[in-house]
């Protein structure tokens, strides 16, 4: 019985920190290397993850942003 050489594929997994740089465009860095693992996913099959907890803290994260700036207008 033969078996294929299967190729490994790099997963990266993308922290809250880079996916909130790049929706409130904070750091160019982050968003520099997004659009390189774009690039990779495409030409080279990488694959890409977040966690379910990661989710949820961008929400919050969010939604305490948008809280605060309600808060502030109100001044």
């Amino acid at each position: 019985m033969s078996y294929k050489k299967t190729k490994k594929v790099p997963i990266i997994y993308l922290d809250t920190s880079i996916i909130r740089d790049c929706f409130v465009r904070r750091n160019e860095d982050s968003l520099n290397l997004l659009e390189e693992l774009r690039d990779k996913v495409k030409t080279k099959g990488y694959i890409c993850v977040t966690s379910f907890f990661a989710q949820m803290e961008l929400l919050d994260i969010m939604k305490n942003d948008k809280f605060f700036a309600k808060q502030v207008a109100k001044r």
